[in-house]
């Protein structure tokens, strides 16, 4: 079965006794926004010049990854803070780099540096704005919820032109939990003032995404940007979609 096909099947999967949705609260990075691309832009220009070898240069996109999904979750759990989080990545790419690693001082101004040139680049994905107004068309309330610091994704919201467009916007950082916990599923709905079946989630990551949602009684749908639905392994039932027009399948 293609991905489009896995897709077209997911989509009818919810029973006719099943409430009908009234909300679709959505993940923020790589779902609205684009990132990942973003994010290598802001290290490519913060180490294009300092990294002369080019098989690192090449590297670097791929490091960086590595390096977040390392840390990110220290952030998440309580273990590190936002910033020092971002610094001990920082530190730990300079480090694959084969550069030194300055004071703590220099290391945050290298950090606010790869910050400012990222936000340059963030840009919503093509399909963003037409379903989201899709969806306010069809009567349904939106929101986000995202794993990040409130105050780093509420600029971004910002600065992409979305901080007015969600009814309720719930950040892992102003709440101290994070996805897949339940709790925080659950925290959009009574943001929203709709019970859980009666709200839809759609996110990049099928594990703290989609089944995050689906275990907190939601509709759990993976955005697959990438078409890898074929390789991921058992979907339990949530729905798979390749963009976020396909969203509208599940629109009465």
């Amino acid at each position: 079965m293609s991905a489009h096909e896995v897709s077209a099947h997911a989509s009818m999967q919810r029973d006719d006794d099943d409430e009908p949705l009234r909300a679709i609260l959505f993940d923020v990075d790589d779902t609205l926004v684009d990132f990942g691309a973003s994010a290598v832009a802001g290290v490519a220009d913060l180490l294009g010049t300092m990294v002369v070898d080019t098989q690192l240069q090449v590297g670097l996109p791929h490091a960086w990854h590595e390096l977040t999904e390392f840390h990110y979750p220290r952030f998440l759990s309580g273990e590190l803070n936002f910033l020092d989080m971002q610094l001990a990545r920082l530190a730990a790419l300079l480090g694959w780099a084969g550069l030194p690693v300055p004071h703590r001082e220099a290391l945050i101004a290298l950090e606010h540096r790869r910050q400012q040139v990222m936000t340059l680049h963030y840009q919503l994905f093509p399909d963003v704005l037409p379903a989201l107004e899709l969806a306010r068309a069809a009567g349904y309330a939106i929101g986000v919820v995202s794993n990040s610091d409130g105050n780093h994704q509420r600029a971004k919201l910002f600065s992409v032109g979305l901080a007015d467009a969600f009814s309720a916007a719930i950040i892992s950082g102003d709440l101290g939990i994070s996805k897949p916990d339940p709790r925080i599923f659950l925290a959009a709905c009574e943001a929203l003032g709709f019970a859980p079946s009666q709200v839809a989630y759609v996110g990049d990551k099928l594990d703290i995404d989609a089944l995050g949602a689906q275990s907190a009684g939601l509709t759990g749908i993976w955005l697959d940007r990438r078409g890898s639905a074929n390789t991921a392994g058992p979907l339990e039932g949530v729905t798979v979609i390749t963009t976020l027009a396909e969203l509208a399948n599940l629109y009465p």
